[in-house]
């Protein structure tokens, strides 16, 4: 299932999590108890060192002192994985697809949520939802999903890439950890659905082709960029794409180009965020 690269760095973290190097895991989830929850449960006063933004001011004004909202805590957090299957996805001018690589990354992400305590779920788009997993407790589901994840069939499918913020929107429960893992081609502006970063953390995990990135000029290159599913030459591809994902995105954004040294750069991702 996994390439040697991520294999070695799977079997690495083992080793590390058995208690030869505890410094690794602060700031990470831990814990069974992830944050003070969202669903309401009390108002109490106002104690030192109480976060100031709980503050209930309407509930201050009626007694004359600070008052502060409780939540009952949270228990575990779940995270969500987008992954694009639609036939741009199957491009590449090197050993290894753009959807290869981004089942490998999935796969890391997947396993380390997981193995922190916390719930997984992974949705598989194209211009529709192709296929989705219940939520994912464990090592042992995560690796059958990932499993029938790898087996599922690529056809010639077309991307809406406005379906995962769509299913953000209407279908996801608030407060999540979210991962889009695409390409991005296509994507229209970002600008109207800032919004959702009031209820979902948004990473956005970009695969690009060098050939993308570089594309040499003359007749011949139509023919080694045409976007598979509009026909299209996408040009320029690379500027566009992160300019319209940071405004969203902001720093959570990170771009994949199937090398060797990707699943320690996700590594290094996964901790700064966590």
């Amino acid at each position: 299932m996994f390439r040697k690269e991520y294999q070695s760095l799977i079997q690495l973290l083992d080793f590390k999590e058995r208690g030869f190097s505890l410094r690794n895991r602060q700031g990470t989830a831990t814990s069974s108890r992830k944050g003070r929850g969202v669903d309401f449960k009390d108002v109490r006063p106002y104690a030192v060192g109480d976060d100031t933004r709980l503050i209930d001011w309407n509930v201050t004004s009626r007694f004359g002192e600070l008052h502060v909202r409780e939540f009952y805590e949270e228990k575990e957090r779940l995270g969500v994985f987008f992954l694009d299957v639609s036939e741009s996805m199957d491009w590449s001018s090197s050993e290894w697809t753009k959807a290869e690589n981004a089942f490998q990354v999935l796969a890391l992400l997947v396993l380390l949520y997981v193995r922190k305590g916390n719930l997984a779920k992974i949705l598989l788009y194209s211009d529709r939802l192709e296929w989705e997993t219940g939520y994912i407790r464990n090592t042992e589901e995560a690796l059958s999903s990932l499993e029938k994840v790898r087996s599922y069939p690529h056809r010639k499918l077309k991307t809406d890439p406005k379906l995962p913020f769509i299913l953000l929107k209407n279908r996801i429960r608030r407060y999540t950890d979210s991962y889009i893992l695409s390409d991005f081609h296509g994507l229209p502006s970002l600008k109207k659905l800032t919004g959702l970063r009031r209820f979902h953390t948004l990473h956005a995990i970009r695969f690009k082709d060098r050939l993308e990135e570089n594309a040499p000029r003359g007749f011949f290159q139509f023919f080694l960029l045409k976007d598979p599913e509009t026909g299209a030459v996408p040009s320029p591809v690379g500027g566009n794409i992160q300019k319209n994902l940071e405004f969203l995105f902001k720093a959570r954004c990170l771009e994949l180009e199937g090398k060797d040294t990707d699943p320690n750069k996700l590594l290094e991702y996964w901790r700064s965020m966590s």
